[in-house]
């Protein structure tokens, strides 16, 4: 293991994160005072369902992409870029149908938020090639260039915000669009740096191959159904908080989740980088376990500083408007949660190492349904303040699961 290429390619992971999301902060503000709680909350539901969309496009790709062919990319990459695409392609689609059939059964998705979600889902086109070319970062080791591209299209988003800031205001309704807009477009262009940074690599464009989408699919399947296990579990608490309270507690809500899911990408930062030298390392059983022990000894402590500095600093979200006052406990609930997600996080990727892709995908059935359940009787109740305390059990149920195979592998591993 090159610590060297780990240091830089997290490093550089995160000095984008930090850069672009300074920018994503602003851009957050920006909206948030511009649409006001109400219309906040609107806009909510609609990231929220392309949130779960751009889930579905990852689907666990990049993970069987690099174990299965590091070795041929080259060969293959332009199949794997095609296959994402036209998911992506056929996930807008769907998600139109979708919406739009919901609205016509629940009042908390108005037709705004239908034109909302089909708009910003154009950016699932984007998103798809930008998935798929930082696979190839990963695996040459650049991921400074995934933070590069990141960056740019971070950058762009709030200039156009920032651009249109005041048509927004004027007219919130439209403003929801507008800003659903802009994501698209951010998200496009994100996707063209990508594809220009990728020219130094060799000549590459999407191409369908019907045998190899269909391999790698299948392949992916469990992945991909723990990565959709996780996000409905992560947004579930949205939709049932949309259609059993006012727009504008899902907005206060909606504010502080979005400042929590910033603390949460660190642990997928790191594990990026190590993803590739921990599959070589599988077969010294010693290292690899030694080196996993180190981890999650590391990422714990990490946790507990940023939940002390985010409990401290979590009473400026009132500058962004009276009315997102709320939020700040709202924060301080879910940053009590953060030891157990940076803790969960290395331990799905050791099981991955060692192919236990289907008892992850039962762990997070599991935790999906403990959710869901909880989130249903208590979120009518007690409002968003339930859902961020459910979110925390939910991590717990997966944190102590986890825990449980691991334990199992290494008593099978040491007899």
């Amino acid at each position: 293991m090159n610590l060297k290429h780990i240091i830089f390619n997290t490093s550089a992971q995160i000095l984008g994160r930090v850069v672009s999301g300074f920018f994503s902060f602003l851009s957050l503000l920006m909206i948030a005072k511009a649409l006001g709680s109400e219309y906040f909350g609107e806009y909510t539901k609609a990231v929220t369902i392309i949130s779960f969309l751009y889930i579905i496009c990852d689907f666990g790709l990049n993970t069987i992409f690099l174990r299965d062919y590091h070795k041929n990319w080259q060969e293959k990459f332009n199949y794997f870029w095609g296959a994402r695409l036209l998911m992506s392609i056929l996930l807008i689609l769907m998600a139109t149908v979708a919406i739009f059939t919901t609205s016509q059964f629940l009042p908390g998705f108005p037709f705004l938020v239908v034109l909302a979600t089909t708009i910003s889902g154009i950016s699932l086109i984007g998103q798809s090639t930008s998935l798929s070319i930082q696979a190839i970062f990963q695996q040459t080791k650049r991921l400074d260039k995934t933070a590069l591209a990141q960056i740019a299209g971070a950058i762009l988003n709030t200039i156009l915000l920032a651009v249109f800031f005041t048509q927004i205001k004027t007219n919130p309704q439209s403003g929801v669009l507008l800003t659903s807009a802009i994501l698209s477009i951010s998200a496009i262009m994100t996707a063209i740096v990508f594809a220009n940074l990728l020219k130094s690599l060799g000549k590459f464009s999407p191409s369908i191959n019907l045998n190899f989408m269909k391999k790698i699919w299948t392949r992916s399947i469990p992945i991909g159904l723990t990565l959709i296990f996780n996000i409905i579990y992560f947004r579930i608490d949205t939709f049932i908080l949309s259609t059993a309270r006012p727009a504008a507690e899902v907005g206060i809500y909606g504010l502080a989740y979005k400042f929590f899911e910033v603390t949460l990408i660190l642990p997928t930062f790191i594990m990026n980088s190590l993803y590739p030298d921990l599959l070589k390392m599988k077969n010294d059983r010693q290292k690899f376990w030694q080196k996993s022990r180190q981890i999650l000894i590391s990422l714990g402590i990490i946790s507990l500083i940023l939940l002390m500095v985010g409990w401290v600093s979590a009473p400026l979200l009132k500058l962004v408007q009276r009315d997102f006052a709320m939020s700040v406990p709202l924060l301080r609930i879910l940053l009590t949660g953060l030891p157990l997600f940076y803790l969960t996080s290395p331990l799905m990727w050791v099981l991955i190492i060692w192919k236990k892709q289907w008892q992850l995908s039962a762990i997070y059935a599991l935790s999906l349904v403990f959710n869901f359940a909880a989130n249903l009787i208590f979120i009518p109740i007690y409002g968003a303040s339930a859902a961020a305390y459910v979110t925390i059990a939910t991590e717990g149920v997966v944190l102590l699961s986890e825990t449980i195979i691991i334990i199992k592998l290494l008593w099978k591993k040491t007899n």
